[in-house]
């Protein structure tokens, strides 16, 4: 994909270059943490209601899904193990 000279003046605005593939996948990996961190802390947060609980498990689902697509299909890494299992019942 070739961009457009809009958007690698937008690039060079935000990072001071062009960033490279591993810049751009460091940056993600760095996203799909920190988005991770941010579901474990609403999960052991969370009312403890029935659609709350059931919103929650498909968010979390979702989320593993695509943490798992980008992964294999852009990193070409195995996907880490998360510190807790999320959608498991509240201890």
């Amino acid at each position: 994909m070739k961009l457009t000279k809009k958007q690698k003046d937008r690039m060079i605005k935000e990072f001071g270059h062009i960033p490279t593939k591993e810049e751009i996948f460091a940056k993600l990996e760095a996203s799909l943490a920190r988005m991770n961190d941010a579901l474990e802390g609403a999960w052991k947060t969370m009312p403890d209601d029935y659609k709350t609980r059931n919103d929650m498990a498909e968010i979390v689902s979702r989320s593993a899904k695509l943490r798992e697509g980008v992964y294999r299909s852009f990193l070409k890494k195995p996907v880490p193990r998360t510190s807790a299992p999320l959608g498991k019942a509240k201890a």
